[in-house]
C-alpha cells in the first residue's frame, strides 16, 4: 500500500481556503450594498411614523380650532422643528421628541405664547435626548411665533467618558 504524497492535501487545504475567503468577501459586499439601503428605509419608516403621528394631532387639533375660530382668537395652530443635526436619523428622531415636548403650546392664544419665550428658552436651552444609545444636547437658536411656531435647534452629540 502506498502513502499519499503530502503537496496533494496541501492543494486541496488551499482551494479549500481560496474558497472560504471568496465566500467572506461575498458576504462584506453583499452586507455593504444592503445596509445602506436597509439604513435609507429605516430613517423613511421613521420619517413616516413621524408623518402618521403628526396628521393624527392635525385632525385632533382642528376639531379643537374650529371651536377657538369661532371666537376669533390668534392661537398657535402648528409647531414646525428645524434641527440642525449631524445625521438625518437624528434629526428625525430628535425633531419628534420635540414636538412631542412643546405639544403643550398648540392650541394656545399667541399672546400666552409669546409672553412665555423665556420658559421656552429654559425649557429648550440645554435639553438633553439620549438617541441610539448617543447622548445629545438641544440648543436654540431661534423661536419664530407665529400661528405656526417655528423652532430653530442646532443638535450636537456630547462626548461620552
Amino acid at each position: 500500500m502506498r502513502v499519499p504524497a503530502g503537496r496533494h492535501i496541501y492543494r486541496h487545504i488551499r482551494f479549500i481556503i481560496v474558497f472560504i475567503f471568496g465566500m467572506l468577501t461575498g458576504i462584506i459586499i453583499f452586507l455593504f450594498i444592503y445596509g445602506q439601503q436597509l439604513d435609507t428605509l429605516i430613517i423613511k419608516v421613521r420619517e413616516l411614523e413621524n408623518q402618521n403621528v403628526e396628521y393624527l394631532g392635525q385632525i385632533v387639533t382642528m376639531e379643537k380650532t374650529e371651536k377657538l375660530l369661532k371666537s376669533k382668537k390668534a392661537i398657535v395652530k402648528a409647531i414646525e422643528i428645524h434641527p440642525k443635526a449631524p445625521n438625518a436619523l437624528i434629526a428625525t428622531e430628535s425633531k419628534r421628541l420635540l414636538i412631542k415636548d412643546l405639544s403643550f403650546l398648540k392650541d394656545r392664544p399667541l399672546e400666552h405664547v409669546a409672553n412665555f419665550h423665556e420658559g421656552l428658552q429654559l425649557l429648550l436651552g440645554n435639553r438633553r435626548y439620549t438617541i441610539e444609545n448617543q447622548i445629545y444636547i438641544v440648543q436654540l437658536k431661534t423661536l419664530v411665533v407665529s400661528e405656526t411656531l417655528h423652532v430653530y435647534v442646532e443638535i450636537k452629540a456630547i462626548p461620552q467618558l
